[in-house]
């Protein structure tokens, strides 16, 4: 306690009240911050689990297409694996993945 705060306690209690006042509305805000962000994850874990079944479906339509083109003898295993390495180096790095961008580009026809 300051020598003001001895000889003026009311303009103590309102300096205190106002502290407490901004440090309530500071807890607030963070309490505020703290749902919005429990949001944006809850939403974003809802958002990779549904791309997670997207990607699941459509790997399951592949193998099943890859399958039956082997089964009747119109495509190979060899050559799927020939054509899937070669479309892996559309965007110069063999990382086992095409983007969405080469394929939307038609760019992966043109390669022999």
């Amino acid at each position: 306690m300051s020598l003001f705060d001895f000889f003026f306690p009311d303009t103590a209690t309102t300096h205190l009240r106002k502290i407490a006042g901004e440090a309530e509305q500071a807890n607030r805000i963070r309490e505020h911050g703290t749902l919005k962000l429990e949001q944006q994850n809850r939403q974003l874990r809802e958002r990779v689990a549904r791309l997670d079944h997207e990607v699941g479906a459509l790997a399951l339509v592949v193998a099943s297409i890859l399958k039956r083109l082997d089964e009747k003898g119109q495509v190979t295993r060899a050559e799927v694996k020939e054509t899937i390495e070669k479309l892996d180096m559309l965007d110069k790095v063999r990382d086992g993945r095409i983007s969405v961008d080469d394929l939307g580009s038609g760019d992966f026809f043109d390669t022999p």
